[in-house]
């Protein structure tokens, strides 16, 4: 008897006094393991499957693979409710599979600083201690918070934002010792046996460095042509050879 839902269920027995060696094994940073290590044997006793059975796996390695899409969206869903339940004006979060979810991508309300009157390494610090103290957040290596002008989705958005928007002597809010995974290939020897290591917020916000009229604007077809151009080149779109 087995679930009726199920794909595959294999049934078997774990020794306690027999191994075997397992390894090595790819992990999501997407780097070739070089170690192998002996594990408790487990021996199969029955196999069963229904008729066009799936097998869901991930073969880890560089991005992007089903470890990213797997954990990285369930975990960021569960980061955003942490700092909304605190009343941070947080807008969407993102892990970038592009990153090996090593990036988690947090973007605020532009009216955050006409929200909340403080300086963003503040805004920043508030939502580092919310984020990596989380379940969630023990994963999260590093953060690039941005307001909600960019599609935190799109790669080249965010990379643009963190390349143009960033200071680089002082955009950064550092936090140390912190709960983390081991797995990252940066980690010392020491960070790895203690699950301690820094964690970083690049600051990327810009509302609290302009007045509300002066503030830094896409240069896009959207917000740099008047509305009359815009539509007289989006109804003759076609007929100038474009699709």
């Amino acid at each position: 008897m087995v679930p009726a839902t199920a794909e595959i269920v294999i049934e078997g027995h774990i020794a306690f006094n027999e191994e075997a060696m397992e390894g090595p094994m790819n992990e999501y940073p997407g780097y070739n393991a070089t170690d192998a290590s002996p594990k408790p044997l487990f021996t199969v006793s029955a196999i069963t499957y229904r008729d066009g059975a799936i097998l869901p796996a991930v073969a880890a390695g560089p991005p992007v693979e089903e470890d990213y899409t797997g954990t990285g969206t369930m975990h960021a869903a569960e980061i955003l409710y942490q700092p909304r339940q605190a009343g941070l004006p947080v807008a969407s979060t993102w892990f970038s599979y592009e990153s090996a979810v090593h990036w988690l991508i947090v973007s605020v309300r532009q009216d955050w600083y006409e929200i909340l009157n403080i300086h963003s390494g503040e805004l920043a610090q508030r939502i580092g201690d919310i984020v990596f103290a989380g379940k969630a957040g023990f994963g999260v290596p590093k953060v690039l918070l941005v307001e909600d002008d960019i599609d935190i989705t799109d790669v080249n958005e965010v990379v643009w934002a963190f390349a143009t928007r960033t200071h680089p002597e002082h955009g950064e809010v550092h936090f140390p010792a912190k709960p983390t995974a081991a797995l990252s290939v940066y980690l010392d020897e020491q960070e790895q046996h203690t699950y301690r290591a820094g964690k970083v917020i690049y600051n990327c916000l810009l509302a609290d460095q302009f007045p509300t009229d002066k503030r830094p604007v896409k240069g896009t077809f959207e917000n740099g042509w008047p509305a009359d151009v815009q539509q007289r080149v989006l109804a003759n779109w076609q007929s100038y050879g474009y699709r």
